[in-house]
């Protein structure tokens, strides 16, 4: 029987920059899960903050389960210290955010405005607003890239083969993230068929590769 994500000891917490305005929250549990929140809304925030936001959270989730994490930040931001320190009060309340009602299994999807550069779905309304409908619901998506995330190397699905229903006229190249033994995640690109398969395939390896060292050296 394997534990659920809430249940299992924290190993590690990171804030990283995810973007102009967003922040990337990873929680690694010793199990072995690892979960991704963003938190949106941070563009002041420098990389030398965000080390002691993160090195801070870490001393609060030693020994503790992410059930046990929220209610510790909880606790922390009830008392005054919290109120009188910038550094303190700033990481509990951004993680208090990122922690609250969060699901496992997060899916991430950019880029989804190149689809309309795409002649072949510009061309068919109904075509690209199945294919928009699709990676609003994220699940699809999941669909799209579970299969990678347990194998150790790089998923091509041409048309037909991607085995998901609803968007029969895509490709899919993905390739899945791990720390040691473990499956972490998954990341892919999602285009049409005729896409550039030399130049996608080893993109997609170059960043899962970056993900899992990342992932290693923690």
């Amino acid at each position: 029987m394997v534990s659920s994500p809430e249940q299992q000891v924290l190993s590690s917490v990171s804030l990283m920059r995810a973007g102009v305005e967003r922040i990337l929250l990873v929680t690694v549990m010793r199990g072995g899960w690892v979960q991704h929140r963003l938190i949106e809304g941070e563009p002041d925030l420098t990389g030398e903050e965000l080390e002691k936001f993160s090195a801070y959270l870490n001393e609060l989730a030693e020994g503790r389960t992410l059930l046990q994490l929220r209610a510790r930040i909880l606790d922390e931001l009830g008392k005054e210290k919290a109120r009188y320190d910038r550094v303190l009060g700033r990481a509990l309340t951004m993680s208090a955010r990122a922690l609250t009602d969060a699901a496992p299994g997060e899916v991430f999807v950019e880029g989804r405005a190149n689809i309309l550069e795409q002649p072949e779905f510009a061309a068919d309304v109904h075509r690209l607003k199945r294919i928009l409908r699709a990676f609003e619901e994220k699940s699809v998506i999941f669909r799209l890239l579970d299969r990678a995330m347990e194998s150790r190397a790089i998923q091509v699905s041409v048309g037909l083969e991607n085995t998901v229903e609803e968007l029969p006229d895509i490709s899919v190249v993905a390739s899945g993230y791990r720390q040691g033994a473990s499956s972490v995640g998954s990341i892919g690109l999602i285009g049409p068929v005729r896409m550039d398969y030399s130049r996608v395939i080893p993109l997609v390896e170059y960043a899962a590769s970056l993900l899992t060292t990342m992932f290693e050296d923690r």
